[in-house]
């Protein structure tokens, strides 16, 4: 939590409609829709204010406390509870007989309990319980390219991009880092495509449409017109598009063009080359971000075995799921927090219950 949002904590995302609000959720939205309307954003953004986090609502819809600091976030959950904390106490296997529950710490104590939440993103203990774990992967990481003439550019914010890998395609903002691509889009594409992804050891190829608003027809037609109005002028000097600098001439070069070449000069076959790199721009991606830099995971209990009314397992009475342990993850802004909030929530109230 003390890290999320760069250590400002986006709690959760601004909601007018829960069946849309879960098509963030490449996994786990459908079953998330009857819990949202009991505990879902609206709720949650109460229950934080009410305790003493005034939040604020950004343009792109994304919440965070007024202070920016998640630690507020933090202190308002520790002073509502009154459960016992127990820190560096590794859980080595849960064991359930005669309607109790044992639970083993690594450091051989024993703890024993009628009722069980499991809330961690996962461990060798929840293999002894019974339940289906789907494969858990990472979701939500950056692409690195063997492309350095494109990580030359570091830096680079391109507003509205179009990539996609195969069938998936996603659009939003892309950065250019010293490694690779990153923002928005890279990091939707990456959590809708995690198992595809993790299949190919993350070496593929991302295909991007540095102008999606336009067609390549119609960005050809103005590289036509370009060359009609400014044809002693060199090609590199200026993005007739709206394209950095840097970024321009390095699409120039993809497409076989000397910068130098004046307008007048460039072959409608050039330019077609061009408006093609433009629109099609193929980048190898040979790996992921490093593994201390994911925060989301794909994968875990698999949803079929548990009960969305109390987040109780199908499986075995009194044993409870929430959070990031339930195959479950959810897009940037807020999204996966919030479901956590949800089944944290809804677990809570039905281990309550006498």
């Amino acid at each position: 939590m003390r890290v999320s949002g760069g250590g400002r904590c986006n709690l959760t995302h601004e909601c007018s409609d829960i069946r849309e609000f879960v098509k963030n959720y490449p996994r786990g939205g459908r079953e998330l829709i009857g819990p949202f309307y009991r505990f879902g954003p609206i709720e949650t953004i109460e229950w934080f204010e009410s305790h003493g986090v005034p939040l604020v609502t950004l343009d792109d819809g994304c919440l965070f406390p007024k202070s920016d600091s998640s630690e507020d976030v933090i202190n308002a959950l520790l002073k509502t509870m009154t459960a016992e904390i127990r820190t560096n106490s590794e859980v080595f296997k849960i064991f359930q007989y005669l309607e109790k529950f044992e639970v083993e710490l690594a450091s051989g104590d024993r703890l024993s309990c009628k009722k069980i939440l499991v809330a961690t993103g996962g461990g060798a203990f929840i293999e002894g319980l019974g339940h289906t774990i789907e494969p858990c992967v990472p979701s939500l990481f950056t692409f690195n390219t063997s492309d350095k003439e494109l990580a030359s550019l570091s830096g680079i914010v391109v507003k509205e991009v179009c990539v996609s890998v195969g069938k998936l395609r996603v659009a939003g903002a892309l950065l250019i880092t010293h490694s690779g691509v990153s923002g928005p889009a890279v990091l939707r594409l990456s959590s809708l495509g995690a198992r595809t992804l993790a299949e190919t050891n993350y070496r593929f190829k991302v295909k991007i449409n540095w102008l999606p608003a336009q067609s390549e027809k119609e960005i050809f037609q103005t590289l036509e017109k370009q060359k009609g109005t400014s044809p002693k002028k060199q090609v590199g000097t200026w993005s007739p598009l709206g394209l950095s600098s840097r970024h321009w001439k390095l699409l120039v070069a993809r497409a076989g063009i000397d910068e130098k070449r004046e307008w007048g000069g460039c072959s409608s076959k050039a330019l077609r080359q061009l408006a093609a790199q433009v629109s099609g721009f193929v980048l190898p991606i040979i790996g992921k971000n490093r593994h201390r830099e994911e925060f989301v995971t794909c994968g875990g209990i698999r949803l079929k075995e548990v009960n969305f009314q109390t987040l109780e397992s199908r499986l075995i009475s009194g044993l409870y799921f929430a959070g990031e342990v339930l195959d479950i993850d959810a897009l940037t802004g807020g999204f996966n927090l919030q479901s956590a909030w949800t089944t944290g929530h809804l677990s809570a109230l039905s281990l309550a219950e006498i």
